[in-house]
C-alpha cells in the first residue's frame, strides 16, 4: 500500500522511493472490495486468509444514508467508532482503502440536496484522512462531475494529509447507459457522454491534474478497440478494479479471463498498479481463486529482456541529461554504459566494415591512423583493435580523452592489455589537441538521447582539422526524432521536480528536457524526423559564409513538425529519440519503431509542456523546435502552434543550457 508525507517536497521524494521499491519487490498487490463491515478486524482476517493484501471498505454504513444526511457531524460517524471498529495506525495506513458512499449524488438540481451531499462527501474524506488511510475510492458514474471534482479538489488543496484519491471509472459504457440507467433518447446522447475516458479527462482537468488523483480503472465485459486501450494505458492508473462477473469458467470449474482480457491485464500489470477484486463469489471455490488467478497472470510475465531488465526501477524517473563537456563522468557511470553489449557489438561491426573498405582503397602497406575521440575507459578502443585484427589491418590508434581521471585507466590498459598494440593515450580535449598526424578514421560515441544533445556536432567539428580529405567518421550521421505524448505521470513528475528547487523560476522545470524511461504514456502519433547531422561536414557547409569566429552557427537548427492525432487525449509534451548510421548499413536506434534490440545505453528524452493541451481525434498538432547555439552554450526552445498556441519554452536558454 502507499505511504505519503504531509510535506509536498517530502511526499514527492517518498513517492519516488515507493515506486522504485514496488517495482523491485516484483510482487503483486491485490485487494478485496467488501461491503460495509463494522468488525474491521474480522474482515481483514478473512481477506488475508483468502490471500489478499488489503481491503476496500465503505467509510460509513450505506444503510445510514438518511441519518447521515440529516445528523450532525459527530452523530454521523459516532456509531461507527466503537472499539471493534478501530485498528492501530499502521493497519489503517497499510491495509484499508476507504470507499466514499456511492449513493451520494452531487449533481442534483435541488440546491439543498446538492449542498448536503457535498457536505457529506467532505465529511467522509475528512474521516478517511483522520484514520490515515492511504487512499479513498470515489466513483465517477457520469460526465456531469463538476461538483464532485470541486469537492475532491478542495479537499486535496486544504487538507494537510497525503491521502490519494482513486477515481473509479469503467473501461467502457454501454450504449445509452449513463449513471447506471438507460438514456431515454439515445440519439441525443453525445459521444462524449458514452465515452468514459471523457468522464475521467473532464474530472482530472477540473482537479488541475493533481498528482494525488489516480485512476482506478474498472474492467468491463466488453472491451474497446486497440486505440482506446492505448489511450487508457497513458493514464495514471493506480489500481485496476476487476469484477468477478467478467471471469469465465474453465472445464475444471475455475475462473479464467478471456484471451482479450488476459492480454489487457498483462499490459496493465506492467504499470505496477494494484488490483482490486470486486463483486460476489461467482464460483464455488471461494474468493481466493480470483487472487490466485491474477497472481498467476502476474507471474506468467515473459522474462525481461536486456533493455527492460536494465530499466527496471527507473520507469518514468526523471534524470537530467549528461553534460560531459562541463562535467567529468565518474567511473561508475562509465561502467554502467559499458554493460551494453549491443552498442559495442554494432560499433565493432561498423569499424570492421570501415577498415576493410579502407584497406582495399589503401594501395600501400602502411598502417591506418584510427582515433577514438572520447575514449572513456576504453571500450571503443577494444572494439577498434578487435575489428582491426578481424579485418587484418594494421592500425595506429590514438585514444583521446579529456577526463584526466579516465585517462589514468586508459594508460593502465595500454600497459597491461594493449602492450602489443600501437596505442597512444592522449589526455586532452579533442577540440584543443594538436594531432601529430592526420586520421584515416575517427570513432566516437558522443550521442545523447536526442542525438545531438550531448554536443556531438560541436565536438566533432573541433576534430575535423586533423582529418584526411577522405577520412571516415563513425558515426557517419544521426537524426533526432520527436513524437507527441500524453502522460499525466510525467507531467506530475515534472511538477514535483519543480517544487524541489525554490530558487528557480516556477516554470523552470517545464523548460528543461529530461532523460527518462518513458513507461506510463500514450503516444499520440508516430515519431518524425527533426534535426540531421553528418560527419565530416559536407564541403558546402565548410565553405559557407559563416565567419571563423562564428562557426558555432553552423549547428543551429530549426524544424516545424505536424502530427495527426490518432485519439482524443491530453498533450503533455514530446518524446525525443535518435537514429544513427555508424557506417554503411550498420545502425543503432532508440526510435520505438526501429529500436536496436537489447540496447540500453540511452533512454528517450522528454520535452514537457508547461500547460497540457486537450486534443481531439483528427486534430493536427504543430510543434516548432529550435536548436540554438552561442560561443559558450547550446540549448533547445520549443512551442506548440496548433491546435492551440503555447508560449515558447526555454527562451534564450533561461532555464536550461548545455555548456561548451
Amino acid at each position: 500500500m502507499e505511504r505519503f508525507s504531509n510535506n509536498i517536497s517530502d511526499a514527492y521524494l517518498l513517492q519516488k522511493i515507493y515506486c522504485k521499491t514496488m517495482t523491485r519487490k516484483n510482487k503483486l498487490s491485490c485487494g478485496l472490495d467488501l461491503d460495509f463491515d463494522s468488525n474491521i478486524e474480522n474482515a481483514l482476517e478473512c481477506s488475508s486468509g483468502e490471500g489478499y493484501d488489503f481491503v476496500c471498505l465503505d467509510i460509513v454504513n450505506p444503510e445510514k444514508k438518511t441519518h447521515f444526511l440529516k445528523a450532525a457531524s459527530g452523530d454521523k460517524l459516532g456509531d461507527k467508532t466503537k472499539p471493534e471498529f478501530m485498528l492501530i495506525g499502521q493497519e489503517w495506513c497499510s491495509l484499508v482503502v476507504g470507499k466514499v458512499s456511492k449513493w451520494l449524488t452531487l449533481n442534483s438540481g435541488l440546491d439543498g440536496q446538492k449542498a448536503c451531499a457535498e457536505n457529506a462527501v467532505t465529511q467522509e474524506l475528512n474521516f478517511a484522512a483522520y484514520l490515515s488511510l492511504p487512499a479513498v475510492l470515489v466513483y465517477l458514474q457520469t460526465q456531469d462531475c463538476a461538483s464532485l471534482a470541486k469537492t475532491i479538489y478542495t479537499h486535496l488543496l486544504t487538507s494537510h494529509h497525503g491521502m490519494t484519491v482513486w477515481v473509479n471509472v469503467p473501461l467502457t459504457v454501454g450504449p445509452g447507459k449513463i449513471n447506471g440507467v438507460e438514456e431515454a433518447d439515445e440519439e441525443n446522447t453525445s459521444h462524449e457522454k458514452q465515452d468514459s475516458w471523457h468522464w475521467w479527462n473532464k474530472f482530472r482537468c477540473l482537479c488541475g491534474q493533481h498528482n494525488r488523483i489516480g485512476l482506478a480503472l474498472e474492467i468491463t465485459a466488453d472491451l474497446p478497440d486497440e486505440l482506446v486501450l492505448k489511450q487508457w494505458l497513458g493514464e495514471p492508473i493506480r489500481s485496476v478494479v476487476l469484477p468477478t462477473s467478467v471471469f469465465l469458467t474453465n472445464k475444471k470449474g475455475f475462473p479464467v479471463l478471456s484471451r482479450a482480457h488476459q492480454f489487457l491485464m498483462m499490459q496493465l500489470l506492467r504499470l505496477n498498479c494494484q488490483i482490486v477484486v470486486t463483486g460476489g463469489n461467482e464460483h464455488d471455490s471461494g474468493l481466493r481463486v480470483y487472487q490466485q488467478y491474477v497472481n498467476h497472470l502476474f507471474s506468467s510475465h515473459p522474462p525481461l529482456g536486456q533493455y527492460e531488465a536494465f530499466a527496471q526501477g527507473y520507469e518514468d524517473y526523471l534524470q537530467a541529461p549528461l553534460q560531459p563537456l562541463m562535467d567529468n563522468l565518474e567511473s561508475a557511470t562509465y561502467e554502467t554504459f559499458e554493460k551494453d553489449p549491443i552498442k559495442y557489438q554494432m560499433y565493432e561491426e561498423a569499424i570492421y566494415k570501415c577498415l576493410s573498405k579502407k584497406s582495399k582503397d589503401n594501395k600501400s602497406d602502411s598502417h591506418l591512423v584510427l582515433m577514438v575521440l572520447g575514449a572513456g575507459r576504453g571500450p571503443l578502443v577494444r572494439a577498434s583493435l578487435r575489428a582491426a585484427r578481424q579485418a587484418k589491418v594494421k592500425v595506429k590508434c590514438y585514444a583521446v580523452e579529456k577526463n584526466a581521471n579516465a585517462a589514468v585507466t586508459l594508460e593502465l590498459l595500454r600497459q597491461h592489455e594493449w602492450m602489443n598494440d600501437d596505442v597512444t593515450i592522449i589526455s586532452s580535449d579533442m577540440r584543443k589537441w594538436k594531432a601529430p598526424e592526420l586520421a584515416d578514421v575517427i570513432v566516437s560515441e558522443l550521442l545523447g538521447s536526442f542525438g545531438d544533445n550531448e554536443l556531438s556536432p560541436e565536438c566533432l567539428d573541433g576534430a575535423e582539422r586533423f582529418l584526411k580529405p577522405d577520412a571516415i567518421s563513425i558515426p557517419c550521421n544521426y537524426t533526432s526524432y520527436l513524437s507527441p505524448v500524453s502522460s499525466q505521470k510525467l507531467y506530475n513528475e515534472v511538477t514535483g521536480a519543480g517544487l524541489l528547487d525554490k530558487e528557480k523560476r516556477h516554470d523552470a522545470a517545464f523548460e528543461t528536457p529530461y532523460v527518462v524511461r518513458i513507461h506510463n504514456c500514450h503516444e499520440l502519433a508516430e515519431p518524425k524526423k527533426v534535426f540531421y547531422f553528418s560527419h565530416p561536414k559536407p564541403k558546402a557547409d565548410n565553405n559557407s559564409q559563416i565567419s571563423e569566429n562564428n562557426q558555432y552557427l553552423s549547428n543551429v537548427r530549426y524544424a516545424e513538425l505536424s502530427f495527426d492525432v490518432n485519439k482524443s487525449s491530453m498533450l503533455h509534451g514530446f518524446a525525443g529519440y535518435f537514429h544513427c548510421t555508424l557506417f554503411d548499413d550498420v545502425c543503432i536506434s532508440i526510435v520505438p519503431q526501429t529500436h536496436s534490440p537489447g540496447m540500453f545505453s540511452w533512454f528517450p528524452i522528454f520535452f514537457p509542456l508547461l500547460t497540457p493541451i486537450s486534443v481531439k481525434q483528427g486534430d493536427v498538432v504543430n510543434v516548432n523546435m529550435w536548436r540554438c547555439c552561442s560561443a559558450t552554450k547550446v540549448w533547445y526552445e520549443w512551442a506548440v502552434t496548433e491546435p492551440y498556441t503555447s508560449p515558447i519554452h526555454n527562451p534564450a536558454g533561461r532555464s536550461y543550457t548545455i555548456g561548451l
